[in-house]
């Protein structure tokens, strides 16, 4: 039932961003608002449970892709960048700015967890410059360039704007990136 909820509040965050309301998703889970309260003390706490569980599941992949050695370091780079979230497929990020506005504490908590999950990317860029794939450069610029790429697409509408979901953004930031540190 917690899934069920999750993915009915995404369906109607989707619609609505973030004006959507828990009456409505009971309605439509055929479900009392009260069985909504036995896994979620709140709409935040939904959408924090959203982020918690689609910042866990890239940094797992994170992991599994760092760890193959059958990758080389550019492409371990290119696919750590551009992992996929748990909810990224059905989650319309295009209304992600409004959390900004009406729910400030998701929008901290959200950018709290995206600026965690760095070691391993830094991790390869120093290996990709040490082994001479990657031009010798400013680690933490290229880190923030990156980090601050990124976070530009929750900033404002710039998905919607340009008819990009989030994962079309994220890859061609890191395309972009890469192109210019690649030697």
């Amino acid at each position: 039932m917690k899934e069920e909820i999750i993915l009915e509040c995404i369906n109607l965050f989707n619609i609505e961003g973030c004006k959507f309301h828990l009456d409505d998703v009971a309605k439509n889970l055929k479900i009392s608002k009260k069985t909504i309260y036995k896994y979620f003390s709140s709409k935040e706490d939904i959408l924090k449970t959203i982020v918690e569980e689609s910042a866990d599941a890239v940094k797992e992949r994170q992991i599994a892709i760092y760890n193959d050695n059958t990758l080389e370091t550019k492409e371990k780079l290119f696919q750590i960048l551009t992992a996929k979230s748990k909810f990224e497929n059905v989650l319309n990020l295009s209304k992600a700015f409004e959390t900004e506005i009406y729910y400030p504490d998701v929008y901290t908590y959200f950018q709290k967890e995206f600026e965690k999950e760095w070691e391993r990317a830094i991790s390869l860029v120093q290996k990709g410059i040490d082994e001479g794939t990657f031009k010798d450069m400013n680690i933490d610029l290229i880190k923030n360039l990156l980090l601050n790429g990124m976070q530009m697409l929750y900033k404002g509408d710039i998905l919607a704007r340009n008819h990009m979901t989030y994962h079309e953004a994220i890859i061609e930031i890191a395309k972009i990136v890469l192109e210019g540190i690649s030697k």
